[in-house]
């Protein structure tokens, strides 16, 4: 049974649409009796230091409701502090979701939290920063930074999200594999753009990797735990 007291930091919006978002997100937990308190946030941004102040308040549970960028924000607060994470998914292209095996419909994913299990999971870092799917400089950045450039212009669409990523990985041939558990990349540029699950930012050189096994306390579906 997933821990309580449960909380849920999130960006519903403001009037009926906002009442409704907040409706759908606690109906599954409230259905069985459990109690969901939602901590409202303006600004993405803003998002780790409610998750933080969720955690030193004491609660068991911090359930992240959003995509990839969302889930880092939260597990940023809650790494190595043993308060469990919960995710749910609003749809597709929630990588980290899909490889816990949780189902992309939302309330799919809330019944699968409700009868899931809490588990130690590994957690990753570049420079103090946690990351759950990858981080990366070079290409990725690049074509994210094309994508958002297309999608301004020509709109959200799958050959538009798709079309960037091909124009920007022609000149890139050769690729480096070096496996491990702690890592330094150098770079002439003292700082450089870092794509970071999804989320392009600027860090500071040289670039260091390392692995925190155990970091992260994850409610995982009760069937399909990951190896």
């Amino acid at each position: 049974m997933i821990a309580e007291p449960i909380a849920i930091p999130a960006n519903a919006g403001s009037g009926r649409r906002g009442a409704a978002r907040i409706a759908e997100l606690v109906r599954p937990f409230s259905a069985v009796g459990l109690a969901v308190e939602i901590r409202r946030i303006d600004r993405g941004h803003r998002l780790h230091a409610e998750a933080r102040r969720l955690r030193e308040a004491g609660f068991g549970t911090v359930i992240a409701a959003g995509r990839d960028g969302t889930v880092t924000a939260v597990t940023q607060a809650l790494a190595g502090t043993g308060t469990a994470l919960g995710v749910l998914p609003p749809g597709t292209f929630n990588f980290f979701a899909r490889s816990i095996g949780l189902p992309p419909d939302p309330d799919a994913a809330a019944a699968a939290l409700i009868g899931g299990r809490a588990r130690a999971m590994d957690l990753a870092e570049v420079n103090g920063q946690v990351f759950l799917n990858n981080t990366s400089l070079g290409l990725y950045p690049a074509m994210l930074a094309d994508r958002e450039q297309a999608c301004a212009r020509w709109g959200r669409s799958r050959f538009v999200a798709y079309w960037p990523v091909l124009r920007s990985a022609r000149p890139w041939q050769e690729f480096l594999l070096s496996p491990g558990r702690d890592s330094t990349i150098e770079t002439r540029a003292p700082r450089r753009t870092v794509a970071r699950d999804g989320e392009r930012g600027r860090l500071s050189t040289p670039l260091h990797f390392r692995l925190r096994p155990g970091a992260l306390t994850v409610i995982l579906p009760a069937k399909g735990d990951p190896e």
